[in-house]
């Protein structure tokens, strides 16, 4: 039977490639007219404070978990265009292309945490679907169990999906085999954590699990939260995941930016981002 409609289930849309598009337009006109309801505000800095905290990429973080593979490019920087406009009439002037990518990184790494939806969709996506994936796993264990799916279909389509948007990620990266190699790390680190969060937690009561390690439910972070300590390397859960992908992201961007700047003989606005940047 063809898909004439969408399903929305427990908050995401569940349909066609252009069925969730539709919905995605839908949510970026929403935010569009936050931005300019925010600009009645009259007051620069709390704009901008507003426009991050409250119409930024949070607002469609579930989305890109559940498909940020499958929503095209077009629509994702039509939503970036949004942010990027709005923080234009904040600021009252255009916002040129090497401010933007800098103000695109992390509060931590010289920026001002307004992520772009083009850069958020894969972290995020990959993130979420390794960070469940023992969970998804152990269904689709009983749904074999019952003889409703063949053994090993749904995991192997599982599988098959994560590591194709896995390798687009790496695909930003083409002629970089450190950051290549740094996403890999990231993904099977964030595996093995989830693996072992979700083992002891089948083997003990999940709330107890959940209340001593102060981990929180995927859609609970926001993306832009400070990196994890030493300490907290190997936490599970998709945000988690998603801010190490995120810093890769800025680090490179950065590097990128710093040798532009170098080149053209930018020495004031360089010396100005390295004393923004955290580096450690």
């Amino acid at each position: 039977m063809p898909i004439t409609e969408s399903v929305k289930v427990l908050g995401g849309i569940c349909g066609t490639n252009g069925q969730i598009a539709a919905a995605f337009q839908k949510k970026c006109k929403q935010v569009e007219e936050l931005h300019e309801s925010i600009d009645g505000v009259m007051h620069g800095a709390t704009e901008l404070v507003l426009k991050k905290q409250c119409a930024d990429t949070g607002k469609i973080i579930h989305t890109l978990r559940l498909n940020g593979d499958r929503i095209h490019g077009t629509e994702l920087k039509q939503y970036t265009q949004v942010a990027r406009d709005g923080v234009s009439r904040t600021l009252a002037g255009d916002v040129g292309d090497g401010p933007w990518i800098q103000a695109t990184c992390g509060v931590k790494s010289g920026g001002l945490g307004i992520r772009t939806a083009e850069e958020v969709a894969l972290p995020a996506f990959v993130a979420s679907r390794v960070a469940v994936r023992p969970i998804v796993q152990d269904i689709f264990a009983k749904l074999e169990a019952a003889g409703l799916v063949p053994a090993g279909h749904l995991i192997g389509w599982y599988d098959e999906r994560t590591m194709k948007a896995t390798h687009a990620l790496q695909a930003q990266f083409p002629e970089h085999a450190n950051e290549r190699d740094a996403i890999r790390t990231v993904v099977q680190q964030g595996a093995v954590a989830a693996e072992d969060w979700w083992s002891r937690a089948v083997q003990s009561d999940l709330v107890d699990v959940v209340m001593q390690e102060g981990h929180r439910p995927a859609g609970a972070t926001l993306v832009d939260e400070d990196p994890p300590g030493e300490a907290e390397q190997s936490r599970p859960g998709a945000p988690a995941i998603q801010r190490k992908l995120s810093l890769l992201l800025d680090r490179f961007k950065l590097d990128t930016l710093m040798e532009e700047l170098a080149d053209a003989g930018e020495e004031e606005d360089l010396r100005r981002l390295e004393d923004l940047r955290d580096t450690h």
